[in-house]
């Protein structure tokens, strides 16, 4: 018994163990364990093989070359009905070798010695040679010379021939799980040695995906609500007109010698500060008394008069309002009053000698009247006139109509940039004044009433005023906000409105920008129908041409249709009667919506499905969602060992294509290489049916493999088994000993996890021994 060698692996007393398994305990223990706990369908075992130079000459390293070339291998499938199967892919490569006089010897377990030499393996193939001819039409006699030419290694056989040469010997009594293969030339001369090796491989029903990534998961419905379009123009800043402030002058007139105001001019003054909204903010009081009197007493008295006033107007003034005042005789009015009347005796006086005319008592009653004008007070009141919602509404709408009107302007601007910038700046005032309105209702400091009846938004459109103003209502939708200045109809119907006509204009066509929005319009509003917040009626309202720029909104709304059962999508055609491609859908009564299958059958694919229609991909942003849709019944429904189909007219070449394209869009990892590693697995389970390997099987292991390969860190140790098996299920058609070192790399990743089973640890025995390796693992003790 081997002893381990101590390599820093935490298993090596598990792996001492596990040496017990070998032979008949290994073989009963491995095909229960792989069977029940594995996902394992069968068991095979298949050779891996192993070179040894007996010569250190040039002629031997050229012979391990010829004869990788020729594909020779040992067939393992026979050994269960005891005989040994020789098989060779190039017969030209072996009529090289037989030229040469080489002496094949087979040694097996139980000591039997078989010694082939070139002219009985000629023999041998000429007889089967000729039982090919049979059964091919032409000139036998030319495909006979030219395959005995190639046997005495003077040509190239390209006739009409099985895709592997088998040369059967025994049957032998017993065969062991080492069979030697020595090779030597004119039996003298040992050059090389091939040691074959019996390894257990397994097919597996299914592979792990490893790929972990934060995104959404295939499903073109859960753009729904989430599609959105940045607004080519952001809200300014914009704060409502509340008011505006003014001054208005008012004249008051006052008894002789009191301070008791004219109550009918105070009431007028008052009636217009009720019923004008106002509110005083200040106020500038120039006081007048007449000329007679003593100015010190005039002038306490104007003070008295002014207070009394300003107490009167205490319920319409601000809080922290003032009053300011200037208070002077009349002498000025006084000689204007005397001019008017034709009087000039007074021109000539200074202003205290009119004062002590009028001490005479004669004098006051003369002019009694016009000393009466001239007890008055001139008041100036700074007011605040608060505007009423309607008033707020309609200045806030006669600001977006003067910054309308910029945007008009601006498109006879012959500066590019100019023009821009001007119908920015207008068009982000606009959207602002809107904001403003509709903050304005949510705050309770305006009605929808009263905005929806003064601020007519249909005035001021343009096609990115309408998409973003849309974009706007579907941000407050994502944050719990309804619209109060519109309603989810008709801004969506507006957007629908404009944005339509644009998905073929050339301008907008090249970028997508019109078809985005389009795809906005439409998921935002088939959303707001699935949630009830609108009836369906406006799904009739949304309609789209049947051509192919509009191929996704199409499809969207088969999807939605379907789906959410509204209709079925196409007005005027029965869901029933879509019953699949020409009756081709073998599972057709399986597939979940046969007309968005049918649709995208259809549609997405051109050439016979050889590409993807340039036209659809590069307007439609998620076309490979329905690709994806296209592929995963096809795949997973293939019935692989009953040879049955989801859809005949999909090919695994179309799949295998398709699945590469996949690879390279933003579908969730998960989800595409569940897909993908399933389609390659398959691919294998049939190829083990095969006899030859083609450019598909190749690709499909080297899929698997690399797959496993590039994610080794996530392997398990039962995962890597189950992998490490179908590789090793595939034997039989890769001469070149690939799989069982792909195997033994596999298992590698996790031979060092302390949870490793003793299955695992036997299967990867047997592939070391195998590889002839044991000695970098275990030493003779």
């Amino acid at each position: 018994m081997p002893k381990p060698v101590q390599r820093g692996l935490p298993v090596a007393a598990v792996w001492w163990q596990s040496l017990n398994f070998l032979n008949m305990r290994y073989t009963l223990s491995l095909f229960f364990a792989l069977m029940f706990s594995s996902g394992i369908a069968q068991i095979r075992q298949e050779f891996a093989w192993q070179a040894e130079l007996l010569s250190q000459k040039k002629k031997a390293a050229r012979l391990f070359e010829q004869w990788q070339k020729g594909g020779y291998k040992l067939a393992s499938r026979d050994l269960d009905n005891g005989r040994l199967v020789w098989e060779v892919t190039d017969v030209s490569s072996l009529g090289r070798l037989l030229k040469k006089k080489y002496t094949f010897t087979f040694v097996l377990y139980d000591g039997t010695t078989l010694f082939l030499n070139g002219k009985e393996i000629r023999t041998f193939l000429v007889e089967r040679q000729r039982l090919v001819l049979d059964t091919v039409r032409g000139n036998t006699e030319h495909w006979q010379k030219a395959f005995r030419a190639a046997l005495r290694g003077r040509g190239r056989y390209k006739g009409p021939a099985p895709a592997v040469w088998r040369l059967g010997f025994g049957p032998f009594a017993r065969y062991s799980d080492h069979i030697e293969l020595t090779i030597t030339k004119r039996g003298k001369k040992e050059l090389m040695a091939m040691h074959f090796w019996l390894v257990p491989g397994s097919m597996v029903l299914a592979l792990t995906e490893l790929e972990d990534a934060p995104c959404v998961p295939v499903n073109r419905l859960l753009t729904f609500e989430k599609v959105a379009v940045p607004a080519t123009y952001k809200p300014a800043p914009y704060k409502l007109p509340e008011g505006r402030k003014f001054s208005k002058r008012f004249t008051l007139h006052f008894a002789h010698n009191s301070a008791r105001f004219n109550s009918a001019e105070v009431a007028a003054i008052k009636a217009f500060l009720q019923n004008d909204n106002l509110e005083i903010r200040g106020g500038f009081i120039r006081g007048m008394s007449s000329v007679e009197g003593d100015s010190a007493r005039n002038r306490q008295l104007q003070e008295q008069r002014a207070a009394v006033l300003w107490q009167a107007l205490a319920p319409y003034r601000q809080r922290g309002a003032r009053l300011q005042g200037d208070y002077q005789p009349a002498y000025r009015m006084f000689r204007q009053q005397m001019r008017a009347a034709g009087i000039t005796q007074f021109d000539s006086l200074s202003d205290s000698e009119i004062n002590r005319l009028f001490y005479n008592p004669d004098y006051r009653q003369q002019y009694a009247s016009y000393l009466a004008d001239q007890r008055l007070a001139r008041i100036s009141i700074q007011l605040y006139k608060h505007y009423t919602p309607e008033e707020q509404v309609t200045r806030a709408y006669a600001d977006a109509t003067r910054q309308y009107a910029k945007i008009v302007r601006a498109r006879s601007m012959r500066s590019r940039s100019e023009r821009e910038q001007t119908v920015r700046k207008a068009a982000s005032l606009i959207l602002g004044i809107e904001r403003a309105l509709t903050e304005a209702v949510r705050q309770g400091r305006l009605s929808t009433e009263v905005v929806r009846q003064y601020y007519h938004t249909g005035k001021l459109q343009t096609e990115e005023l309408t998409m973003s103003r849309f974009n706007q209502v579907m941000q407050d939708w994502h944050h719990g906000l309804d619209p109060v200045v519109t309603d989810y109809r008709q801004i969506i119907l507006q957007a629908y409105q404009v944005t339509l006509p644009l998905v073929t204009d050339p301008e907008f066509s090249r970028d997508n920008k019109a078809l985005r929005r389009a795809a906005a319009v439409q998921m935002f509003a088939y959303g707001l129908i699935r949630k009830g917040v609108i009836d369906d009626r406006l799904y009739y309202e949304l309609t789209y041409p049947e051509e192919l720029p509009y191929y996704n909104l199409l499809l969207n709304r088969i999807t939605f249709a379907n789906v959410y059962g509204i209709d079925n999508g196409r007005p005027g055609v029965p869901r029933q009667q879509e019953s699949g491609a020409d009756g081709r859908l073998a599972n057709a009564s399986r597939l979940p919506d046969k007309l968005y299958y049918n649709f995208v059958k259809k549609n997405l694919l051109i050439n016979h499905y050889t590409a993807i229609n340039p036209a659809i991909a590069a307007k439609d942003e998620y076309y490979y969602f329905d690709l994806y849709y296209l592929l995963y019944p096809n795949v997973m429904s293939w019935q692989v060992f009953d040879d049955q189909w989801f859809d005949k007219d999909i090919t695994i070449e179309f799949i295998d294509r398709m699945i590469d394209h996949l690879l390279t869009t933003k579908i969730c990892p998960d989800n595409i290489y569940e897909l993908a590693l399933t389609f390659h697995l398959k691919v294998l389970q049939q190829a083990s049916q095969a006899t030859q390997l083609t450019p598909q099987i190749e690709k499909s292991y080297d899929f698997i493999t690399s797959y496993y390969k590039t994610h080794s860190g996530k392997l398990t140790p039962a995962l890597a088994n189950r992998v490490a098996g179908q590789l090793l299920f595939m034997g039989h058609l890769f001469y070149h000993n690939e799989n069982v070192q792909d195997a033994y790399e596999l298992m590698l990743a996790t031979i060092k996890d302390a949870d490793f089973d003793e299955v695992s640890l036997d299967l990867f025995y047997q592939i070391v021994r195998a590889l002839g390796r044991v000695e970098e693992y275990f030493k003779p003790e």
